[in-house]
């Protein structure tokens, strides 16, 4: 029997998502009462669409499109709240 890559991305990209929705629910809740309101309309929807993107069939490109754009997203909103620390 061959090893199908493409079944076995499939089943690491839906690992990581369900990963990622258990262990963002907690940091969600962390991070709520200290959260500005412009951070929690952005952590709830990104929240929001991780969660529809891990449920919902989806491909594979957009799976692991939206899993980076969200870091990315994440990413840029600390830098600037906090500003570019060197």
């Amino acid at each position: 029997m061959a090893f199908d890559y493409k079944s076995w991305r499939n089943g690491f990209i839906l690992i990581i998502l369900r990963l990622a929705c258990v262990l963002g629910l907690g940091l969600l809740a962390f991070s709520l009462p200290n959260a500005t309101s412009n951070d929690l309309v952005l952590f709830i929807s990104l929240y929001s669409v991780l969660f529809l993107v891990t449920i919902f069939p989806a491909p594979y490109t957009a799976r692991a499109i939206i899993l980076l754009l969200m870091i990315y997203a994440i990413g840029t909103n600390a830098i600037l709240a906090w500003g570019a620390v060197a």
